[in-house]
């Protein structure tokens, strides 16, 4: 059954133009209450990017990740450029004053299923960089691939901002996204998206209405400063918020892969760095992805697998010496690397 189900999947991409689109096969667990994570840092799919993809195709980005995360059942990143159709780019409108712009064509949201990315935060300092326009085609164009999205929102600010749940082999994974770091021009209106602020008031209502509603809850915050080492407030805040009932906490922003801690029993990774993007500062380009292990519907593990990215994308790294200088560079926290880090053999 599981593999005409496969077989059908790939005929629809297939009918829908998608050939190119690689099918992830999912892993099956042996009891119910088991899952794994795969957690990303900063997705940019466009600028440098984009005329490397129309070269090499939409699998491009993800090709030396995609066999190492696409069993995971649950895979979320942050997605840190609009998504826009193509023939609406000439007619984009930058929104508010700040230095740098991005997005990403439509055609790009395609390659997540290779992947098997299915849930990202929109929670970031770009996502209304061409305004409500861009945010509603990305909306489009991600609810057109079923990718589930969080960290937005228009309306009553009063209200709790509800959890993305994930839900596999009886596992209910809760998400809750936040930016600390947007421009005025994002904030949340009646009527207009915004990106859901991350002030302790806000998180302290919202992970109280979604602790009942999910066994896992982790909470995302695009927060600190970019290139800078972790704040003092940072701290204070992903600590607080454990207290407050999460299970784990993970940022980005700084495009550094950062410090790791265990507080009471849970893990804070501040920052999970670059997973997709064109910068070419050679730190930015050191990084890693989280990979979580559920049983019993409990966090039992979260290792690290370390990437370096080549030609914008990330690829698993193999040189001893190469990982050695990166682990090497992780502040950690009332724990020990080989918590976090197991090497290959």
């Amino acid at each position: 059954m599981r593999k005409l189900t496969l077989m059908l999947l790939a005929l629809a991409l297939i009918l829908q133009g998608c050939a190119s689109v690689k099918v992830p096969v999912i892993e099956t667990y042996e009891a119910p209450g088991m899952v794994d994570i795969v957690l990303a840092g900063d997705i940019m799919l466009g600028r440098r990017l984009e005329p490397v993809i129309e070269k090499c195709g939409i699998n491009y980005p993800f090709d030396g990740i995609s066999a190492s995360i696409n069993t995971c059942p649950i895979i979320f990143g942050n997605l840190e450029a609009p998504l826009v159709y193509k023939k609406n780019v000439p007619m984009l409108k930058k929104n508010g004053k700040k230095p740098v712009y991005l997005y990403a064509e439509e055609n790009i949201a395609q390659g997540f299923k290779s992947a098997g990315i299915n849930i990202l935060s929109l929670a970031n300092n770009h996502t209304l960089d061409y305004g409500q326009d861009g945010l509603t085609q990305t909306m489009e164009i991600l609810d057109h691939q079923g990718i589930k999205y969080g960290g937005i929102k228009k309306g009553d600010l009063s209200r709790p901002n509800e959890p993305v749940i994930m839900e596999y082999n009886g596992v209910r994974v809760g998400f809750l996204c936040y930016s600390r770091v947007s421009n005025r021009s994002f904030a949340i209106k009646l009527k207009k998206y915004g990106t859901v602020p991350g002030t302790y008031k806000v998180i302290k209502r919202d992970v109280k209405n979604a602790r009942p509603k999910a066994d896992i809850l982790i909470v995302y915050i695009h927060w600190g400063l970019e290139g800078r080492e972790v704040q003092k407030r940072q701290r204070v805040l992903g600590r607080g918020i454990i207290d407050l009932g999460a299970d784990m906490v993970i940022g980005s922003h700084t495009h550094l892969f950062q410090d790791v801690e265990k507080y009471k029993g849970h893990y804070i990774f501040y920052g999970l760095g670059n997973f997709i993007f064109d910068m070419r500062d050679d730190l930015s380009k050191y990084s890693a992805f989280v990979k979580v292990k559920v049983k019993g519907r409990k966090i039992t593990e979260a290792k690290i697998t370390p990437v370096y990215l080549k030609d914008f994308r990330p690829e698993i790294m193999t040189d001893k010496a190469e990982i050695n200088k990166f682990l090497g560079g992780i502040k950690l926290k009332d724990m020990k690397l080989d918590e976090i880090y197991t090497e290959s053999k």
